[in-house]
């Protein structure tokens, strides 16, 4: 049977490290997990800022679906209010059209106000 010849190759092999070359890796792990911490840190407080304006963006989807959804959407307007304390309401008029626009429940104030 022939020799079998030996080449020169490079590959990866395990090879012990000594007890120096331990405590470097080491140093260099702690440096490595502050580096990665500083990162994380940093990538928190920038997803805080985008996860803030994305609520902001979704409750004015949230406005704008309810709007389209039931045709009409609350707005500040100067009414006409009239208690009306048998029901427990005061409904609302416009005093343009003196149509009425809305009721709703007394509040404690209210009820002051009609004694």
């Amino acid at each position: 049977m022939p020799e079998e010849k030996m080449t020169t190759v490079t590959e990866e092999v395990p090879i012990k490290l000594s007890p120096e070359e331990v405590a470097e890796r080491a140093l260099m792990l702690v440096t490595i997990i502050e580096k990665r911490n500083d990162v994380d840190e940093a990538r928190r407080e920038i997803a805080g800022d985008y996860k803030q304006k994305l609520k902001e963006l979704d409750d004015e989807i949230g406005i704008r679906l309810k709007a389209i959804r039931e045709k009409a959407e609350t707005r500040e307007m100067e009414c006409q209010a009239k208690p009306n304390v048998k029901k427990g309401i005061v409904e609302l008029y416009d005093p343009t059209t003196g149509k009425r626009i809305h009721a709703r429940a007394m509040t404690d104030a209210d009820r002051q106000m009609s004694l």
